[in-house]
């Protein structure tokens, strides 16, 4: 397992990025702890029955043993799972890091890769939890704009740059913050142009709405003069 990779390749506004050796020691950890949870809870359930005064010796001792090979199977199960499904997922992720966007790709069967531009990105976080602070790693979540729902199946994080090393986590957070200031600027600056002309427009026109007023009651009052003269007439 490789660390943390971080370096220019033949293009200088791109970069390549793998997972942390220490996360995988972290997802390992937490896992064995896990474990030790969900063991003790089954040993001392099936314990606490065993030693419950039944009548029969007989279902107190089968009681122990099956809590004793149940808690034993689920170990060696996610023991199994751990030391081949684990290293198998972290070897799958690697962030490429662009001039224009992230590409983020991941998947052990089913190879995903998932293209995010800097531009559609409406929010960015470093997350660092017990167990990141304990092994100096963290993950940068990322927030997209109408991608979350159809990656995910719902609203919220949309991607994850898990397993970064925290001497390089702030930079990578800083490098993709700058672009999204930097995009956002372009934006904010075009749609404040847009701002300006729509008032002066409508500074322009002020007047309108009461050009129409005045026209509206002209005709209301032409109108009522002709029926007037009308009704004269008949008379």
């Amino acid at each position: 397992m490789k660390e943390v990779n971080y370096q220019d390749s033949d293009n200088s506004n791109q970069r390549l990025l793998s997972p942390s050796n220490r996360y995988l020691r972290k997802r390992f950890v937490k896992v064995g702890l896990y474990t030790f949870i969900i063991d003790l809870i089954i040993l001392c359930t099936f314990g606490f029955m065993a030693i419950l005064p039944f009548a029969d010796p007989d279902l107190s001792s089968f009681i122990f043993w099956f809590g004793l090979i149940t808690t034993l199977t689920i170990t060696l199960i996610i023991a199994l799972y751990s030391i081949i499904g684990i290293p198998w997922l972290i070897r799958t992720l690697s962030y490429e890091i662009k001039k224009d966007a992230l590409v983020v790709k991941r998947g052990r069967l089913n190879k995903v890769e998932i293209y995010v531009p800097y531009r559609t990105i409406t929010n960015i976080g470093i997350t660092r939890g017990p167990f990141d602070r304990l092994f100096n790693i963290g993950h940068i979540s990322i927030e997209t704009a109408g991608t979350a729902l159809a990656i995910s199946g719902k609203w919220g994080v949309d991607q994850y740059l898990e397993g970064l090393d925290e001497e390089i986590l702030k930079k990578i957070y800083d490098f993709i913050y700058n672009k999204i200031k930097e995009l956002k600027g372009i934006y904010t600056t075009t749609t404040e142009e847009q701002v300006l002309v729509s008032d002066e427009f409508s500074k322009e026109n002020d007047s309108l709405p009461k050009l129409i007023k005045e026209l509206t009651n002209e005709i209301r009052k032409f109108r009522k003069a002709v029926e007037g003269s009308q009704l004269n007439s008949l008379i």
